[in-house]
């Protein structure tokens, strides 16, 4: 049992020392070392006015600092796999759009240059180096007005920074491809 008059505890709500229920251990403070709790929050501090001294409650200081760094790896892997998906997507997109603008052209022209420049031309955002274009059937002589003809794009995708390829271990290639009949 705790006794009121014992020097390590002290009531922090009456001076007469009357409270039993609301003894706290008293922490008895060097304000003229060279570091002083008083320059800290620690939590919650009570002050014994008559005697100068305070009187605090420990917390655990920091757990969110640590939660955070736990997760934060977390957090970057989700961001970068979401940045990747959003970029293949738009790849995804161009490569449909060039396809198809390339086919309308070779429609309407008969004309493999023409074609391939407005792949190009169309995929000015991607490495066009990376770019593989097949037209079949390739000779303009074995194409007729009603006649079918199929472009394809594949392009070597290895993500922003080439960060799937690292993860991957191989390359991807993603495809874009237009059927259009000819009308010359």
């Amino acid at each position: 049992m705790i006794q009121i008059n014992n020097n390590n505890y002290k009531c922090n709500k009456y001076k007469d020392n009357s409270c039993k229920d609301n003894l706290m251990p008293v922490r008895y403070l060097n304000t003229n070392s060279w570091f002083s709790f008083r320059n800290i929050n620690l939590g919650r501090s009570y002050s014994n006015k008559d005697q100068g001294t305070s009187i605090y409650k420990y917390k655990s200081i920091g757990q969110a600092s640590i939660e955070f760094v736990l997760i934060l790896p977390i957090i970057i892997i989700i961001i970068i796999g979401v940045s990747q998906l959003g970029y293949y997507i738009y790849c995804k997109n161009i490569l449909a759009h060039a396809a198809r603008e390339g086919a309308r052209v070779l429609a309407t022209t008969n004309s493999n240059s023409l074609a391939i420049q407005q792949i190009q031309k169309n995929c000015n955002d991607l490495e066009i180096q990376m770019l593989d274009i097949n037209i079949n059937p390739f000779s303009e002589i074995n194409r007729f007005p009603g006649g079918l003809v199929e472009i394809d794009i594949s392009y070597k995708y290895g993500g922003i920074g080439d960060f799937l390829t690292i993860i991957m271990g191989r390359d991807i290639f993603i495809k874009g491809t237009c059927l259009i009949r000819m009308e010359c």
